[in-house]
């Protein structure tokens, strides 16, 4: 489906199991025309973020699982979405893993 305006949005998801987020730099990704990058810090405060399960869709702080959402952006087209991505740099300082054991 295409829609006239429509934007695609890509979501840059963390690499590390268990990390610090220590900086988020989406300048590069901002000076493309036809996007939009948001970080945690641009977004609305954590309090009000909807809660999935146990934990914000953002990672504000530390990432505690692959995958976690870092950064997103808006953007007129899908190649546009995956460019503005690889420009984003994020500053992660690793932590040691963890691993819960569920009993029944």
């Amino acid at each position: 489906m295409k829609l006239p305006g429509m934007l695609y949005a890509a979501v840059l998801r963390s690499p590390y199991p268990h990390a610090r987020i220590l900086h988020i730099d989406v300048e590069k990704a901002r000076a493309l025309p036809g996007v939009r990058p948001w970080s945690p810090e641009e977004t609305l405060p954590a309090s009000w973020v909807p809660r999935f399960r146990t934990s914000l869709f953002w990672a504000t702080d530390k990432v505690r699982l692959v995958g976690d959402a870092v950064a997103a952006v808006a953007a007129i087209d899908p190649d546009r979405a995956a460019e503005a991505l690889s420009l984003i740099k994020v500053d992660y300082e690793p932590l040691p893993g963890f691993l819960i054991r569920w009993r029944r």
